[in-house]
């Protein structure tokens, strides 16, 4: 079931911080970084966050997606799936709460690894398309992708 989040509840954040770090560990190992940005984020940094976040729980949080949202402008700033729970359609389902709550006509932007490829897949699925490929200043291959939704 994918519900709103309060990352301000300790619980929460200790469940969502405890994902993103086995999540952000695989794609850290995928992309060959040894010191993956993401990886760095304390409990307290995602506590202070002003993003909204959507989360897949079934016996916990196993999926998150987290988002900025101005106007008609939604950027995604993680989305991450308990590698025990990998393709089995989390980040699709992730996504597509998030189309729902968009306005029609909003235009969603997410950023990954540019070797992540099941995330590209991910977001590919759901109609996002590349629109830029720079480089992080930490020197990882990123690829930027955008949706306009309908």
């Amino acid at each position: 079931m994918i519900t709103l989040a309060n990352i301000g509840d300790p619980v929460v954040a200790a469940q969502i911080h405890a994902l993103q770090q086995a999540a952000y560990s695989v794609e850290a190992e995928r992309i060959g970084c040894l010191d993956f940005p993401p990886l760095r984020e304390t409990i307290d940094a995602l506590q202070r966050s002003t993003d909204c976040f959507l989360v897949f729980a079934e016996r916990g949080i196993i999926g998150c997606l987290s988002y900025e949202s101005v106007e008609t402008r939604a950027t995604i700033t993680r989305l991450v799936v308990s590698p025990q729970h990998f393709r089995r359609g989390i980040a699709t389902a992730l996504l597509r709460a998030l189309d729902t709550r968009l306005p029609v006509g909003s235009v969603a932007r997410a950023s990954t690894a540019d070797l992540n490829e099941p995330a590209i897949r991910a977001y590919e699925k759901q109609g996002y398309r590349t629109i830029s490929r720079p480089v992080s200043p930490d020197g990882i291959a990123l690829r930027q992708l955008q949706k306009q939704s309908e």
